[in-house]
């Protein structure tokens, strides 16, 4: 029987693309590269800061220079990180009827960890139990490595436990977590790519989660 639910954030709970692609663009502009489009940030999304800008500059761009950009951009996103960013029609009723019915709710992200506890204190205030983002020197997903860390602080097994995520990123998560997924098709990664790594459950409205929980427990 399920009675927990551990969320992604970006491109699952919230549209957080246009603020994160204005972040990207505001600090390339600032050391003269060229700037991305929404879609090219889009799909760089999901693996964590340092990827996004890794994949926003061109390969030949040094270690130490690298450092310097990615320091600007987190200091930037993290003060302008809940400007244009909102949760998807319908989320927060979802999640407000999911803990009503006594689930267990947390989040993990790769955005990283302050950015994570701001957000969800901001838009989701007393909605998860459990709220993790990337950690210096520690894996991000698609590593099992925090969603462990999110098991050990909802004090469930993982039979007991349901993955909801938009991308490749997070059905290989569930994968290597060894955890049952839902997967949601209005996220960051287009139907083919969900298809390509073998998504389950595939849902295209928050709505669906209950009929598919119910589906699942059934199992």
């Amino acid at each position: 029987m399920i009675k927990g639910i551990i969320f992604d954030l970006d491109g699952t709970l919230l549209n957080t693309l246009d603020d994160l692609n204005n972040a990207v663009n505001y600090t390339l502009e600032h050391f003269n590269y060229p700037i991305k489009e929404p879609l090219e940030t889009m799909m760089n999304l999901g693996s964590g800061s340092r990827h996004l800008i890794k994949q926003s500059l061109p390969k030949d761009v040094k270690e130490e220079e690298f450092l310097k950009i990615h320091a600007f951009y987190q200091e930037y996103y993290q003060n302008n990180n809940n400007i244009l960013t909102k949760p998807y029609d319908g989320i927060l009723e979802v999640l407000k009827k999911i803990k009503d019915l006594g689930y267990k709710l947390a989040v993990v992200s790769n955005k990283d960890d302050h950015d994570v506890k701001l957000l969800i204190n901001d838009l989701f205030p007393n909605l998860f139990q459990v709220a993790i983002g990337a950690r210096s020197g520690k894996p991000v997903k698609p590593d099992k490595y925090l969603v462990d860390l999110a098991i050990s602080k909802l004090n469930l097994e993982k039979e007991e436990l349901v993955y909801v995520g938009d991308s490749d990123v997070d059905i290989l998560t569930a994968k290597n977590s060894k955890i049952k997924m839902i997967t949601v098709s209005w996220g960051f990664r287009p139907y083919d790519v969900l298809i390509k790594y073998n998504a389950e459950n595939i849902i295209e409205s928050p709505n669906e989660i209950f009929d598919t929980l119910d589906k699942i427990n059934k199992q």
